[in-house]
Formats: structure tokens, sequence, C-alpha cells
């Protein structure tokens, strides 16, 4: 059987010990759901970025630690790598873009998401 897919891709997804609510106990934003992706701008989204490189996206998520146990607690979410494999060239541009963003974050060592190229 011939294997469709083109391109392979690989992500951070992170898997959080509580759910996270917004706003203090009396606001109604919601509450989220305890399953994240990590963007490429250092944040966690329903459907995070995904980068070309395995190893760089290694580094990323070694640079991530510090960032997410000031923010959300040590020990309280777990990392690991995704990979995903495609053929769209609508993804594959989407991947192209997130890989020149997370390059320049890591060649400049920003992790600031306001910050950006």
């Amino acid at each position: 059987m011939r294997d469709t897919y083109k391109h392979k891709a690989y992500g951070i997804s992170v898997s959080m010990e509580k759910k996270l609510h917004i706003g203090n106990e009396t606001d109604h934003f919601g509450t989220y759901p305890n399953y994240f992706c990590v963007t490429e701008n250092v944040r966690l989204a329903c459907g995070g970025a995904h980068f070309q490189s395995k190893k760089m996206t290694e580094k990323y998520m070694e640079a991530l630690i510090p960032i997410f146990n000031k923010r959300y607690g040590e020990g309280m979410y777990q990392m690991r790598l995704s990979e995903i494999h495609y053929s769209s060239h609508q993804t594959h541009n989407r991947v192209l873009r997130a890989s020149e963003v997370l390059e320049w974050r890591l060649e400049n060592n920003v992790f600031n998401p306001k910050e950006r190229p």
C-alpha cells in the first residue's frame, strides 16, 4: 500500500493537572479543557502549531519548561512531542511559517509572546 502523506511535522501537546479558568470565581468566562497544544508564540491553544524539525521542536520544549513552571506551577502539566503526517499545501505553508518564527525565537532566545519577528 502506498503512503499518501508527503510531509511530516512535529508539535508539542500539554496535559494540565487541573482545568484552567479565566477570570476570578465570580466571572463566568468559562473553563477550558485540560489538554492543549503549544503555538509558536509561546501560548496554549486548542490547535497549536507544528514545526518541520523534530530537533528544533525538542529544543523549544526544553525552553518552555521554566516558562510553564512559572506560569502554571511545577508538576501541574506534562508535555510531550506529537507527530503528524499531512499532504495539504495549506498545512505545509502553515508549518513553514510557524517554523520560521520558532527558528527566530530559538536563535535570539526570545520567548515573550508579545515579541515577534
